[in-house]
């Protein structure tokens, strides 16, 4: 019961700070950027950790929703190596459903974007839904320069 509180609590904190972080939408009618040739492909480096089993499954899913962005997504093993973002994953499931909560910091530990997904039938569709808003988020600040 407890961890399920926890997450809620983060979920609300992310609510509450992604509203205040929501990229601008594309103006209608306008076509997104076709995706860079995989060789020229940018790495991301990040740092993942988490209360769940299911962290390498979201680590998949991100690498593979960085491609189609055309970004390479590098995990880093350790603090201590250079990263730029640091991601925190929280996942519970109950009789009612599953939630996932997703925060991304920068290596000096400010906030930069957060994800919140519930309502969804298993923990593991909980953080794929959630691994590609994180994408589409982390996408558009690093192609800003931000």
């Amino acid at each position: 019961m407890r961890n399920l509180i926890a997450v809620f609590a983060i979920a609300i904190l992310a609510c509450v700070a992604s509203i205040a972080q929501t990229p601008a939408k594309p103006k209608p009618g306008a076509k997104p950027a076709a995706p860079p040739p995989a060789s020229d492909a940018k790495t991301v480096k990040i740092f993942v950790q988490g209360e769940t089993s299911r962290t390498p499954d979201f680590i998949e899913e991100c690498q593979k929703e960085f491609a189609t962005q055309g970004l390479k997504l590098q995990v880093v093993t350790s603090l201590t190596e250079d990263f730029k973002y640091d991601v925190i994953l929280a996942q519970e499931t109950s009789y009612s459903g599953a939630a996932a909560s997703v925060i991304a910091l920068d290596k000096k530990g400010a906030f930069v974007a957060s994800v919140v997904r519930s309502g969804r039938v298993s923990g593991n569709s909980a953080l794929k839904s959630a691994s590609k808003e994180l994408t589409k988020k982390l996408e558009t600040l690093i192609t800003t320069g931000q």
